[in-house]
């Protein structure tokens, strides 16, 4: 019987990479937490409502050893993702155009990681069950699942600009494709009628109503406007899970905060962070809207250490990536003078061997450096520039560096990707933009890194990757525009043009 078309149908959602669900960085994360060892190659993935694909399609492409599933009850995305997958001759992936109800009948095997991001809280009660079970059935020994949702309190006030939006006779009796450009007219209408005052709430709403008119359509469509919309306190969610013998390791945005207001103290505060209790305190005092939690099955957990590796340990063993800048000039190396450096926030140092260090970093983003290199790599910058580093500069520095990814200012890796540099670097002169980057380039405003991270495209880069075709020469493509060599070596870099 052919299904009834959905909203999603009618107006599909636009999907980009999410970074926080790259296998690596799940992996990184249990870790962190003590909890069990997913693979970091080879793996199997599903991704439960993965809209048009986007984000899988890109885990495939750049990792061709492991295999990957996506469901999605949007006839119309699916076949955007079949149509996406089959035009990058990928072999290991499928899409299935089916329900979170109906997933029994696939047979599938188990996953090492299962993936439902923006479903959660925006499914009836009955899928929220059929999500926690499929994770519990179908995670192998080690698996790791990710599950997004809305989170009280944060999301408390956003509910409220939701009530009021479905409640409005204009959105209501507008059509899907409607609705979202009513909502924020509506909106607009609302700030205006505001008292005009300077109460707690009236700011809270005003803030809140603004918002509207900044997103997508697609998203005030199926964030505002969609039958199901729960958010949900954190610790009734772990309990949940644990009902279904799953157990709660950590958030994959432990160390990027998104979905809380922003707060000096918020870093420190996660960092004593020891319970179910104290981890939804904070969700209260930093007024936290967004959660996107790691699950394993109980007995993983169970097995797993019970007490997180040594975060030195951890710091030898991945590879370091980072981006700032600075508007010092001269900038000075020394000890003890204080310099500020910006990247997700501002960073003060005035350590020499630090200083180096995000130099260094900075340079080399997007690629990342194992600590090993990039201390001797500091080392070596010192001495250079004629600056001598403290005799203890290598715990400075451990110290420094752990810091700063609990902040969220450094990333840390488990894959360096260095395979997919070393044909990187080897490009001949004859630029080609890699299949993945032709074909997001023609229909998104961004580009998926092999870092599993969003790029956005600035003017000329589509021109570049269009001109990149294997049959003009550098100079060619350069001669064209004067700013078209500048965008393609940043291309190359990036590793979209090869």
């Amino acid at each position: 019987m052919k299904k009834k078309i959905n909203e999603y149908d009618e107006v599909p959602y636009v999907c980009q990479a999410i970074p926080n669900t790259n296998p690596c960085h799940l992996a990184l994360c249990s870790m962190w937490a003590g909890g069990p060892r997913a693979p970091i190659d080879s793996y199997r993935v599903m991704e439960l409502g993965c809209g048009d694909g986007t984000n899988l399609i890109a885990l495939a492409f750049y990792h061709p050893n492991s295999t990957f599933v996506g469901v999605d009850g949007s006839s119309v995305q699916i076949e955007m993702a079949r149509t996406c997958a089959a035009a990058l001759k990928l072999s290991n992936i499928r899409f299935e155009d089916a329900d979170i109800l109906e997933l029994e009948q696939y047979n599938f095997s188990h996953f090492d990681y299962i993936i439902a991001h923006g479903v959660f809280s925006w499914v009836p009660e009955n899928v929220r069950t059929a999500i926690f079970e499929f994770c519990q059935q179908k995670l192998s020994r080690n698996g790791l699942a990710y599950i997004s949702y809305n989170t009280m309190p944060g999301w408390a006030m956003r509910g409220v600009v939701r009530d009021a939006l479905l409640r409005n006779k204009m959105v209501r009796i507008a059509t899907v494709r409607q609705k979202a450009e009513v909502a924020i007219d509506v909106a607009h209408k609302l700030r205006e009628e505001l008292p005009d005052c300077e109460n707690a709430y009236s700011a809270l709403l005003d803030s809140e109503l603004k918002r509207v008119p900044e997103c997508t359509p697609s998203y005030i469509l199926h964030e505002y406007l969609e039958p199901y919309n729960t958010p949900f306190w954190f610790r009734d969610f772990v309990h949940r899970a644990q009902s279904h013998d799953l157990a709660y390791i950590i958030d994959a945005q432990f160390c990027r905060k998104e979905g809380q207001s922003n707060s000096a103290s918020l870093s420190e505060a996660y960092g004593k962070t020891n319970s179910i209790e104290q981890e939804e305190r904070i969700d209260v005092l930093h007024q936290r809207y967004f959660r996107a939690s790691i699950l394993c099955r109980k007995e993983a957990r169970q097995s797993a250490r019970q007490q997180p590796l040594d975060s030195t340990q951890i710091l030898h063993n991945v590879f370091l990536a980072a981006f700032f800048t600075t508007d010092s000039d001269p900038f000075i190396l020394r000890d003890d003078v204080p310099e500020y450096l910006e990247g997700e926030s501002t960073v003060m140092l005035d350590e020499s061997i630090t200083k180096a260090a995000l130099l260094i970093l900075s340079r080399n983003w997007p690629h990342g450096k194992s600590f090993g290199e990039l201390y001797e790599e500091s080392l070596d910058f010192l001495k250079q520039h004629d600056c001598q580093p403290k005799k203890d500069a290598l715990k400075i520095l451990e110290k420094e560096i752990l810091t700063m990814f609990k902040a969220g200012q450094i990333e840390f890796r488990l894959s360096s990707y260095q395979h997919h540099m070393d044909t990187i670097q080897g490009a001949d002169k004859m630029p080609k933009a890699t299949p993945l980057a032709q074909i997001e380039s023609e229909t998104k405003d961004m580009l998926t890194s092999a870092y599993h991270s969003s790029v956005l495209l600035v003017p000329h880069d589509k021109e570049v990757i269009q001109l990149a075709d294997g049959t003009r020469s550098e100079k060619e493509i350069s001669s064209i525009h004067p700013e078209f060599e500048q965008r393609l070596q940043v291309l190359r870099h990036w590793g979209f043009v090869k």
